[in-house]
């Protein structure tokens, strides 16, 4: 019965296990499904956010990661089976050290650890991670298994680092600014912070200034400035290019032009102001000021008229002496209203002048008519110069212009009296070639035909006296091919008969031939029936420019170039020779250059010169030909 009773009980006991067991057993996977659940949830959420988490078994070493692999180690699954080794190596060499001693104190010391630090990822990219972990015991204290969890803090490390970078670009700029920069608290006006420039410009150190009100320091001279600016900050908050009085701490006083600004600093508002030292500018204001009244004064007191222009070419001031010159008001005559002034005639060429003149920044000389008030038109000379700002930038011009209308009426009357003088010159000139080609050539020719004959006369033994007799016939055409020369010289019938171009050529000729030199002489459109002193004139031009060509240049090849314009006549002499400065000739006694300028001067001619040290000579003469004239030729 006892076997029965105990097999009965062993059954049951064997029953009541078993079905514990199946309890246990079902229990165990209810917790391992609750548990897979949690960590798919946890591994979602650790992959949705850029977070990862670990499970390392320390006695195996073996490691568990689970979460936004990628992100943190490039690895594309979310879960990774590795071993602890694998995560040294992926910690940054620099930060292992670090991670070591952390993890090992939170081991130590039993307690929930907390780090930042890089890791490397598997594309060599590095980044920056907060990882927080915990170690778990079993009971005699042995540690069992190590969890964490990492989130991936790149990006607040880089805007981290560019916050630092900005606030300390902000403190250098801050610091090292030119302008002068005060933080101080508006409600007590004590000063929180400056820089540099605010100390050096106050002679104030700054650990003197912090605390200090500007009552304190006495930096405002007048007070009240400092009153009126806050009322216009409380007003508007912002205020803008105010200008006060400051007081140094050595007691010089300044000006300065600043900017102020209510901000909110931790919470409390405060006044941000920032100003710059316009002392030196106000002075150099002053002293503009005083010079332009100077200049004023000195151009309305002067015995010219006195003008200036902007760089564009419109008038922009004229003096006291011109408006008393044209009776107009300065309104009228600025910008182009001074050219209401200038006779129509002169107008369009004055107006050319004045702009090429301006546009290549030349100096400024010409000459018109301009209006006086009572009607009269007066001959003014005009001259002027480019200004410049102090940066070098073109400003415009300045010049003056002066009445010459009586230095014109003496010119005019010595320009008749130059002509008077040059006629009875040519007038003399006529009669003495005149004289030596019909008389004293003629003379001389006979001469040599009667030694001609007499050397054919003499006998045969008196041969020397024949041979010495043939050297005085020889002589005697020699001198008389002389004076026929020197007698086209003075006078050439050939321009008279021929006109310019054939008489400039035989010039050339003749010249080429006495002097053993090459001439090279070109003519195009030369009109035959020019006026006779616009002929003449340039014909002794081209002697004297030449005749001094030949003889100072040194050179074996000269070129004239005689040519025909719609307007005038051109006449070129060029020679390849030493060269000389034309200014230096200008200021000798030679009568040459004088005597050419005289000439082209009674037709309204112009003469040029260009020559440079070895590199030859041109001499270019222009005459304008008679409106009338002009036309016939276009006709």
């Amino acid at each position: 019965m006892w076997y029965v009773i105990g097999a009965l009980s062993l059954i049951l006991a064997e029953a009541v296990l078993i079905m514990s067991l199946l309890w246990l057993r079902s229990q165990h996977r209810k917790m391992q499904q609750d548990l897979t659940e949690i960590n798919d949830r946890l591994r979602l959420a650790l992959g949705d956010g850029g977070s990862m988490g670990w499970d390392l078994d320390v006695k195996s070493g073996r490691l568990h990661w689970f979460g936004d692999l990628k992100t943190i180690f490039g690895i594309t699954s979310d879960t990774y089976f590795t071993h602890i080794e694998d995560f040294h190596q992926r910690v940054y060499e620099e930060d292992k050290e670090l991670v070591a001693k952390v993890v090992a104190d939170g081991r130590a010391n039993r307690k929930t650890y907390d780090t930042q630090f890089r890791v490397v990822r598997d594309d060599g990219v590095l980044r920056w991670i907060n990882a927080r972990g915990k170690y778990y015991f079993t009971s005699d204290g042995e540690a069992l298994r190590m969890l964490g969890i990492a989130t991936d803090i790149t990006e607040s490390k880089h805007m981290e680092a560019a916050l630092r970078e900005s606030e300390e670009r902000f403190f250098k700029a801050f610091r090292h600014s030119p302008v002068s920069i005060a933080i101080s608290s508006s409600k007590d006006n004590r000063y929180i912070d400056v820089n540099e420039t605010f100390e050096e410009t106050s002679g104030w150190r700054r650990e003197e200034i912090i605390g200090r009100t500007p009552a304190d320091l006495g930096v405002w001279v007048d007070p009240e400035d400092r009153v009126a600016l806050v009322k216009r900050l409380a007003d508007g908050g912002l205020v803008r290019n105010f200008e006060f009085r400051f007081r140094t701490r050595s007691g010089n006083t300044g000006s300065a032009l600043g900017f102020a600004e209510l901000i909110e600093i931790n919470g409390e508002q405060c006044l941000l102001a920032v100003s710059s030292d316009i002392t030196d500018l106000k002075r150099a204001e002053a002293t503009l000021r005083e010079s332009e009244e100077r200049f004023r004064l000195v151009a309305n007191t002067a015995p010219v008229m006195i003008w200036m222009t902007g760089p564009d070419k419109l008038c922009t001031y004229v003096n006291v002496p011109w408006l008393q010159f044209t009776g107009r008001l300065l309104e009228e005559e600025i910008g182009k209203g001074w050219t209401d002034d200038i006779h129509p005639e002169d107008l369009a060429k004055c107006w050319t002048t004045y702009s090429l003149t301006f546009d290549r920044r030349e100096k400024l000389r010409m000459e018109c008519r301009l209006r006086r008030r009572d009607g009269e038109y007066r001959w003014v000379l005009t001259s002027g110069v480019p200004r410049h700002n102090a940066d070098g930038s073109f400003a415009g011009y300045i010049g003056s212009a002066m009445d010459i209308t009586d230095r014109k009426l003496a010119e005019r009357a010595l320009s008749k009296i130059s002509q008077r003088l040059i006629e009875a010159q040519e007038n003399e000139r006529r009669w003495i070639a005149r004289e030596l080609h019909d008389d004293i050539n003629q003379r001389l020719a006979l001469l040599a035909a009667q030694l001609d004959l007499v050397q054919q006369r003499i006998p045969l033994p008196a041969a020397e006296l024949a041979i010495r007799i043939g050297e005085m016939n020889t002589q005697a055409l020699d001198l008389g091919r002389d004076i026929q020369a020197l007698s086209h010289r003075l006078h050439s019938s050939g321009l008279e008969h021929l006109g310019l171009s054939l008489a400039a050529s035989g010039f050339c000729r003749e010249l080429s031939a006495r002097q053993n030199v090459e001439v090279d002489f070109r003519s195009h459109d030369v009109p035959g029936d020019m006026p006779r002193e616009i002929a003449l004139c340039l014909f002794r031009v081209l002697q004297e420019a030449l005749q001094n060509a030949v003889k100072h240049s040194g050179s074996q090849r000269f070129q004239v170039y005689l040519r025909g314009t719609p307007d005038g006549i051109e006449l070129t002499v060029h020679d390849s020779g030493v060269g000389f400065d034309p200014e230096d000739v200008a200021k000798g006694n030679g009568l040459g250059l004088t005597s050419m300028k005289e000439r082209l001067k009674l037709v309204n001619g112009q003469l040029s010169i260009t020559s440079k040290s070895q590199h030859g000579t041109t001499v270019h003469a222009w005459v304008p030909l008679g409106q009338q004239h002009a036309s016939a030729r276009a006709g």
